[in-house]
């Protein structure tokens, strides 16, 4: 992206991060550009004509170029909202905002994947409005401005345990449901005379993130009815970036590998540059031999391209959008075999357990969206699902509704090419009348 030159009086939100793990409250600015400065209640920070986005993480003041300030009335705000009754766990978010003259705009919440952070979604944040979308990007525990996870917590993914999952769930559930009551969101609305249905609340997960938007319709029997009932008027739809779970990897829904690919060795301690290696990876572009053959030698299984996203990115951007000492702590324990299993697990119960798709939230509709220069992992994740689905309805069993769309582009093709996916997320979501029907 180019450089971005303020205008007088451009109005703009700042997004103040504070870091410290034991203060995790982030404080919201809104200012004005004026002759290239920002004035804030705090003072002055300069503003270069390259900048548009301040984040403060770990004391510094960092300018991620390339976020589009939002011209007119328009701004986006961060905040940060509850995840558990008590107030102890509270999440960071970015929400672009209600949709002004609209009573029936539908609300996406997006989670973020692995070593990445929320930032990576907002050049789709000033698109949203115009498509009768608003958008809350929310950074999961562990990540900057969210509570993080206690050692017992950290102890518990590496173990397995179906607890953490349970816990993720509810967590995110408590978000919805306070996001939802405290800025009065929009129903859900079907048309009588087309069916078309507008307003209430769609969860989308990219990456891993699809394991924590998974956990949300796992567990009826460990988390309270009153989450269920509460959101049953408003949750219409899930989205994997491959489920509106947005090219969601085999990691996310616990499928091993292909044969061609050794499994993870839980004796290597993964480091920063480990995850600087898997950020080549997972942001290259993949030109793959024979998407239609859904077998491995069908897949490119190189682990980076010359062509990658992050090459685009300067110092400040990655310093927002990559987290990889979260990687270290939170990720790795995850992608292992102890984990891997209890997630293959909840991937059954939220998508093909028949009592499940009955008991939890019965009308929802799940939304795979592919991107097929995406790396081998997010291919592999795809087949394997359509698999276990296909089978699924060939022995007669009765679940959840279930969509794919695919699209151009790699990994981070909301990045890349925002007013495309924002075009597919319109899509999926049967947003503005379109049908979700894909």
């Amino acid at each position: 992206m180019g450089a971005i030159v303020p205008t007088e009086k451009t109005p703009c939100s700042l997004l103040i991060v504070r870091s410290s793990l034991s203060s995790p409250i982030i404080p919201t600015f809104t200012g004005k550009v004026e002759h290239g400065h920002i004035d804030i209640s705090r003072g002055n920070l300069k503003l270069s004509d390259s900048f548009a986005y301040i984040t403060r993480l770990g004391g510094r003041f960092l300018c991620r170029r390339g976020f589009q300030p939002i011209m007119g009335a328009h701004t986006f705000t961060t905040d940060v909202g509850p995840a558990d009754s008590a107030g102890n766990i509270q999440l960071f978010f970015m929400d672009s905002g209600r949709v002004e003259g609209s009573q029936d705009y539908t609300t996406i919440f997006i989670v973020h994947g692995s070593a990445f952070t929320g930032h990576t979604f907002n050049s789709l944040l000033p698109l949203a409005a115009p498509e009768n979308l608003r958008l809350v990007v929310i950074n999961r525990r562990d990540y900057p401005g969210s509570t993080p996870y206690t050692d017992a917590e950290l102890c518990s993914i590496a173990a397995g345990e179906r607890e953490f999952l349970e816990n993720t769930g509810r967590e995110i559930l408590h978000f919805m449901h306070w996001f939802v009551k405290k800025h009065h969101v929009p129903r859900i609305t079907t048309s009588k005379r087309t069916g078309t249905k507008t307003g209430g609340i769609v969860l989308m997960g990219w990456s891993m993130g699809g394991m924590t938007a998974a956990s949300t319709l796992a567990y009826p029997d460990a988390i309270s009815d009153v989450y269920f009932k509460a959101l049953k008027s408003y949750f219409r739809t899930m989205i994997s970036m491959v489920s509106n779970f947005k090219n969601s990897p085999n990691l996310a829904f616990g499928f091993p590998p292909p044969p061609l690919v050794p499994p993870m060795d839980p004796a290597v301690r993964p480091t920063h540059d480990f995850f600087q290696g898997f950020a080549a990876y997972v942001s290259s572009y993949y030109s793959h031999p024979d998407l239609k053959s859904r077998k491995p030698e069908g897949i490119n299984f190189a682990p980076y391209t010359e062509h990658q996203s992050m090459k685009a990115w300067n110092v400040q951007e990655i310093a927002a959008n990559f987290a990889p000492e979260e990687g270290v702590r939170v990720e790795w324990p995850a992608a292992l075999p102890p984990m891997q299993e209890t997630i293959r697990r909840q991937t059954y119960l939220a998508l093909f357990d028949e009592d499940n798709a009955c008991r939890v939230f019965p009308d929802l509709t799940i939304v795979h969206i592919f991107c097929r220069n995406t790396g081998w992992n997010c291919v592999w994740g795809y087949w394997e699902h359509d698999r276990i689905y296909r089978e699924n309805i060939a022995m007669g069993k009765r679940f959840r509704r279930m969509y794919t769309l695919e699209m151009e582009g790699n990994h981070f093709a909301h990045m890349d090419h925002p007013r495309e996916f924002m075009n597919v997320l319109v899509k999926s979501v049967g947003a503005n009348g379109r049908s979700s029907r894909l």
